[in-house]
């Protein structure tokens, strides 16, 4: 039985791709069984015929009619869809004139016509409208030009007594039964898949605006801070060079450089968050396995003279019982910036000024926690740090990129971010990344 079931499904795919249902293809599936089903309804009916007719011939067109069925499949398979779909209508067509004719109007023959009228709706896309008239159009003929013709289009051939008429028209009302539910079970099939279809395009949709949507907000955002973060330095700049070119004193003119300086700093420490961010959205992941204590090591050694300056005490460890793999640029970019945000906003009013970075490891994922006893973060201000540009305070330096930046290369590792603060007693940071050694 399992075999059968896969030989009917490697049928049904010919020329529709892998997916023999995906949303795109399913005309294609929807003709194949349709070529399928009408080769299997002639072969009983053209046995029939020669059982019931012996002394006729007629049971050989009704096999060629069948067997010609499977020619649509060749024509999917060659990837000539729409050739195919024209053809099922027209053999179809012609095989119910013939048998119309041959066998009489009382067999009813030509009533299975009518089902062929549903067949534009199944096997076209709402937009194919002139596929459609034309496909409507190939039965509306067959059947005008049997009644003009008063069913003399082929010879007729069969004199039946009423014995074999009744078997027979048995035999034509059971296949247009099976024509009819068929193709009623290959319409609903067609309408279910295309309603999948316009949910799935509705939802990239969607997904599409809201991305466009974030990119505008952005793009206002970042035309906002670019023209003020990158104009206030620069104007404090050119003002403190109109003052230094009137100050005779020497010690006045050095405060001016030293606060130049600073602004200086602060436009550079910008334009080198931006660039970074810049490259990071576009770049890709890049895995390899990582240690952790040194990575670790490596960030708190170029910050080490911040750390003295201000009597910070730091303490770290770090577990790594097993291998870590991961982007080791993403990872580091991502400690970076969380390091050095509880460096920056620490609590100057406070004595003992504290950092404790805690780094654990599985098989299944790393998890890295960074606390401090620093300024900490207003309650109302927790669910906007993550966004571009937003500073919690300024009071402090900042470009207002450098969690946003986090959070984006979290994305790219499939990574999380979670955030716990008190103003003026805490925060703490908990990350945790997959590790990419499970996949």
């Amino acid at each position: 039985m399992g075999i059968i079931v896969n030989f009917w499904n490697r049928l049904n795919r010919i020329g529709s791709g892998n997916n023999s249902y995906a949303a795109e293809n399913i005309e294609i599936v929807l003709v194949n069984q349709a070529c399928i089903l009408a080769f299997l309804c002639m072969m009983p009916i053209g046995f029939a015929a020669k059982i019931i007719f012996p002394g006729y011939n007629i049971y050989i067109p009704i096999f060629l009619f069948g067997f010609s069925f499977l020619i649509g499949l060749f024509f999917n398979y060659f990837k000539f869809y729409i050739l195919a779909k024209f053809y099922l209508f027209f053999v179809i067509q012609l095989a119910l004139c013939w048998g119309a004719c041959i066998f009489g109007r009382d067999v009813g023959i030509q009533n299975i016509s009518i089902v062929l009228f549903l067949g534009p709706f199944i096997y076209y896309k709402p937009h194919e409208t002139i596929q459609r008239i034309i496909a409507f159009f190939i039965p509306a003929m067959g059947l005008a030009a049997l009644y003009i013709s008063d069913f003399t289009l082929f010879e007729k051939e069969i004199k039946m007594g009423s014995e074999g008429y009744y078997i027979f028209q048995t035999i034509v009302l059971l296949a247009t039964l099976v024509a009819y539910f068929t193709n009623i079970l290959s319409f609903k099939k067609s309408i279910t898949v295309q309603n999948i279809s316009i949910e799935q395009k509705n939802a990239e949709l969607m997904e599409s605006i809201n991305k466009v949507n974030k990119l505008n907000e952005n793009l206002d955002k970042f035309v906002y801070t670019v023209s003020h973060d990158l104009r206030s330095p620069i104007s404090s700049a050119l003002g403190l060079i109109e003052l230094s070119k009137t100050e005779k004193d020497i010690n006045t003119i050095h405060e001016y450089m030293v606060i130049q300086e600073k602004s200086m700093r602060r436009m550079n420490d910008f334009v080198s968050d931006m660039l970074a961010y810049y490259k990071n959205s576009k770049s890709v992941n890049y895995y390899e396995n990582i240690d952790l204590e040194r990575l670790l090591e490596d960030i708190i050694e170029a910050n080490t003279t911040v750390i003295k300056d201000n009597k910070i005490t730091l303490e770290a460890h770090t577990n790594q019982p097993t291998k870590f793999r991961s982007d080791p640029m993403k990872l580091r970019i991502i400690l970076t910036n969380l390091v050095g945000n509880a460096i920056r906003y620490i609590d100057e009013e406070k004595d003992t000024r504290t950092i404790h970075i805690e780094i654990n490891t599985n098989d299944t994922n790393a998890t890295f926690i960074i606390t401090d006893n620093g300024i900490g973060i207003a309650k109302e201000s927790q669910e906007k740090v993550f966004e571009m540009f937003f500073r919690a305070t300024f009071n402090k330096s900042g470009s207002g990129l450098g969690l946003f930046m986090v959070k984006e290369l979290l994305e790219k590792l499939n990574g999380t971010i979670s955030l716990e603060s008190q103003e003026k007693v805490y925060t703490k940071f908990t990350v945790v990344i997959p590790n990419q050694t499970i996949l």
